[in-house]
């Protein structure tokens, strides 16, 4: 029995609005590949990230128990990496308001989000020293654990996300910067997606998801190191 791993948030979840539907991501594929011999536990991580780091990474093996973990495949950073226009706190007070006065400040972050942007207002859930912190605690109890570990850069955006939003794509660029360096000393397969930015209607669709030809890179990439490699 194969034991595959894969700790995701919305980029390689279902994205009904741009075509990808369940059967298109790579984490369906993989267990449709692996199947009937694979115990599969896909975890997605949504945008509530206060929780999101090492009380999370436990979280994930508390519910695995004592399994021997064959592959495991991690994609995170996106929600961390993403440039807010108010701090972590209000961003999850605001839901808590009137919804009159919710959906004012909604709109109006909405409307001047680059201005503000443009003005310093840049913030994020997860601070790089904090990334960089759960993301090697992570890594390094999967490499004690697994046979293969997958860790993907954080998917590019397109260009008018980065317009909408100014100091995203250097943001996005550093939180990579640590990806790499987490994972560049430990026995990790590392999956650059920065490439995606060059053919945008292949692999991105809008608001920072991608479309069917990422999630085909992705599956590809990891069923051929994995043959490679003699685990499947």
């Amino acid at each position: 029995m194969k034991h595959l791993l894969i700790v995701t948030d919305s980029l390689g979840d279902a994205n009904h609005l741009y075509g990808v539907q369940l059967e298109d991501t790579y984490a369906y594929k993989l267990e449709m590949l692996l199947r009937p011999d694979v115990y599969s536990k896909t975890f997605i991580v949504t945008g509530n990230t206060i929780k999101m780091g090492s009380e999370q990474v436990r979280t994930w093996f508390d519910l695995l128990g004592d399994r021997r973990i064959n592959i495991a495949i991690v994609q995170l950073g996106i929600v961390d990496g993403a440039v807010r226009v108010v701090p972590t706190l209000i961003y999850h007070v605001i839901p808590l308001s009137p919804k009159p006065i919710r959906e004012r400040i909604y709109k109006f972050l909405k409307r001047y989000r680059p201005n503000l942007q443009k003005m310093g207002f840049k913030f994020h859930f997860t601070s790089m020293k904090s990334y960089r912190k759960w993301l090697t605690e992570l890594t390094n109890r999967l490499v004690s654990k697994c046979d293969a570990v997958f860790v993907m850069s954080i998917c590019p955006g397109r260009k008018e996300e980065y317009e909408h939003s100014p100091g995203l794509s250097e943001s996005i660029a550093s939180y990579n910067k640590i990806i790499r360096e987490v994972t560049s000393s430990k026995p990790v397969h590392f999956i650059d997606l920065s490439f995606m930015e060059a053919e945008p209607d292949k692999y991105l669709s809008p608001e920072l998801h991608m479309l069917k030809g990422g999630h085909d890179y992705i599956f590809n990439t990891i069923v051929d190191t994995l043959k490679q490699e003699n685990i499947i």
